[in-house]
């Protein structure tokens, strides 16, 4: 059986546009890091 990982380092809310660090487009990586983690998770 083939198995699946994920790795994050620092994926923060503070780097979302509502932190402090708003970084430019982290929507898309927060969104597909999560999703991925979802799937993960099954």
């Amino acid at each position: 059986m083939k198995k699946l990982g994920l790795i994050v380092i620092d994926l923060q809310k503070e780097y979302l546009p509502t932190g402090k660090l708003p970084l430019s487009g982290i929507e898309f990586g927060y969104a597909t890091v999560t999703s991925t983690q979802a799937y993960l998770a099954k």
